[in-house]
């Protein structure tokens, strides 16, 4: 039925070798990238603040007590830990909650936001870590150092555009191992790429 289309759009490579039986597709970031800062948003981060989303349910018992040891050393090094929910359907702040008391202090569970207020919130972070594409794309777009969790096929495709498939990982041994809290990255030359195709396609 896409061929009735006069215009396909997908956001991956990927994605667009799956309908690889339609002619003319355009392949065109993530509208999201567009989105602004609120100036008018007060809510402030501390600095050196990490964000963090996860599934917990992907974690055995063993990963998840390694995983909150790892944080309380971060924030006794000096960091502020600070879950964030994305994926509201999850209900993300609700299994959030037992593993920020369970890390304790410099460690925060901040409230559900809307899309605009998220995205500025991720642009005041030092780092993010996220099992979301969205908190990654928040983070790209910012250009705030982030690792992106591959369990999902988008994750992946949106990584490898970019060749960025460094910075994901698919366990937590992985993820503790390729995080580094002083490393900076300037995806700047990505961004606008991306951008200059946005203002072509959709503005």
């Amino acid at each position: 039925y896409l061929n009735e289309y006069k215009y396909v759009s997908v956001r991956s490579k990927g994605d667009r070798e799956k309908i690889a039986y339609i002619d003319n597709v355009s392949i065109v970031p993530c509208t999201s990238m567009l989105l602004e800062d609120d100036q008018k948003y007060t809510l402030r981060v501390k600095p050196q603040t990490i964000g963090i989303h996860i599934y917990p349910e992907l974690f055995s018992p063993s990963e998840m007590e390694q995983f909150i040891g790892w944080c309380k050393s971060l924030i006794v090094q000096g960091n502020h830990i600070s879950f964030i929910p994305i994926t509201l359907y999850r209900n993300d702040a609700a299994l959030f909650k037992p593993i920020v008391d369970q890390i304790g202090e410099g460690c925060t569970l901040f409230p559900q936001m809307g899309a605009v207020e998220l995205y500025t919130f991720i642009g005041q972070l030092t780092q993010m870590i996220t099992y979301s594409l969205h908190g990654a794309i928040f983070a790209y777009a910012h250009n705030i150092p982030f690792l992106l969790a591959n369990v999902y096929e988008k994750n992946q495709f949106f990584m490898e555009d970019r060749g960025l498939l460094e910075s994901t990982f698919k366990t937590i041994p992985e993820l503790l191992h390729i995080f580094d809290p002083g490393k900076k990255i300037d995806y700047s030359s990505l961004i606008q790429a991306d951008l200059q195709i946005l203002r072509e396609r959709c503005v």
